[in-house]
């Protein structure tokens, strides 16, 4: 108890003194630029296209289409299944789709041929539907149901589709925005979220306390070729839908890139993550196989520094002129990923080392005239000890 009390009262004493004390949540930037990744071996999963995953707190669920309908499948964290495949539509036509795990339910989104159509469903953990199938839009004249959005704002659930310029009177594109609550009512309004032009094929997250939209944009002026784009992210307040920002962050500028041929770009980028304790996001898109004639190609995997979203890693996690729709999965120090491959369903993981990362002690490490002192927690190992004395924990 004596030691407790002089280790307070010192704090109190470097307050008084203005000395800056930092937690490890500072030190976001050093852990993610610090970080090891380490793949495993790919998996066959299924046969089929438009892979989910997400994990249940149990389990992972794979999710994806195949002859037209939806499936879902749990598996152990080695991708080795644990019961047999289920079947949770039955209507022979079912395109895309989406699916997150949210407030302890399933929730799915999907899409049908034509793509005019959206619809939503809720199951339990058994895989069995909760409640009727809710109609998102139906035959729609301004919006596409193909390579939609769902997310969640904390309270409620957020679907997206794609609102392009020109079937909304010119218009800047962007993506029509739905909410519903858990047991799938309609929230009222509809919200346009356009604030910066940008393409389909995005992914969509609820990170740093506000809505994340990964997109590619729409193609740039004077690029190597006609479908040149770069990858922008675009941050919008969870709860109004205004711009958080005054233009939309490029991520991922595609000058860096080479594009032989029209139809090579950016594209697919609906791999989405963030590791919060470590302020790191992870984002997996296409560069798409122009050639090809196809939405897929290689599949990149990028690691961007969550307080400054400078990038700080990036790889071709698959070399292919068909891999595509990359989804992402973070849990225990593992980012899992599914994406599908000339109609097979394809699994790998990453095994995330963070670098722990040590600087001199009794330093001004953030530049503003005043001795700044590290206390330890899950991601900082400078520690004050309670004897006034500081050192680097081993």
């Amino acid at each position: 108890m004596k030691r407790l009390c002089k280790f307070f009262a010192s704090l109190c004493v470097m307050l008084m003194l203005g000395i800056t004390i930092f937690s490890g949540q500072s030190w976001g930037s050093n852990a993610c630029s610090g970080l090891v990744l380490s793949k495993g071996a790919t998996v066959d999963i299924a046969t089929g296209v438009f892979p989910g995953i997400v994990h249940d707190g149990n389990r992972i669920v794979i999710s994806y289409a195949s002859g037209n309908d939806l499936y879902v499948r749990p598996y152990d964290t080695q991708f080795n299944p644990l019961a047999a495949a289920t079947r949770i539509t039955n209507v022979g036509n079912v395109t895309d789709h989406k699916h997150i795990f949210f407030q302890g339910y399933h929730y799915i989104t999907y899409s049908t041929i034509a793509d005019k159509d959206l619809y939503l469903i809720k199951l339990d953990t058994g895989f069995n539907q909760v409640g009727t199938t809710v109609t998102v839009t139906a035959n729609s004249t301004t919006t596409f149901s193909n390579d939609m959005l769902l997310g969640q704002d904390s309270t409620h659930l957020i679907t997206g589709q794609f609102r392009p310029s020109d079937k909304n009177g010119g218009q800047s594109s962007g993506h029509l925005i739905k909410r519903y609550d858990a047991d799938l009512n309609y929230i009222a309004p509809d919200i346009v979220a356009n604030a910066f032009a940008h393409t389909n094929t995005a992914s969509i997250g609820l990170i740093r306390d506000m809505i994340y939209i990964v997109a590619p944009s729409t193609p740039i002026q004077g690029g190597q070729v006609r479908t040149q784009r770069n990858l922008l992210l675009l941050r919008f307040d969870k709860t109004t839908w205004a711009a958080k920002d005054s233009t939309a962050i490029t991520l991922v500028d595609s000058n860096s890139m080479t594009h032989a041929n029209d139809g090579d770009g950016i594209w697919m980028s609906t791999g989405l993550t963030y590791d919060t304790g470590n302020a790191c996001m992870f984002v997996g898109h296409t560069f798409s196989n122009g050639a090809g004639g196809s939405d897929g190609g290689d599949i990149y995997l990028r690691v961007f520094d969550g307080n400054t979203l400078t990038q700080t890693y990036s790889e071709v996690m698959v070399s292919s002129t068909s891999a595509n729709r990359v989804h992402f999965l973070l849990g225990d120090n593992t980012l899992y990923a599914v994406y599908d491959e000339n109609a097979v369903i394809k699994a790998l993981k990453y095994t995330l080392t963070y670098a722990k990362t040590s600087k001199l002690t009794g330093s001004d490490f953030n530049n503003d005239g005043k001795t700044d002192v590290l206390l330890q927690n899950s991601q900082t190992w400078i520690k004050y000890n309670i004897h006034g004395i500081f050192r680097v924990v081993p």
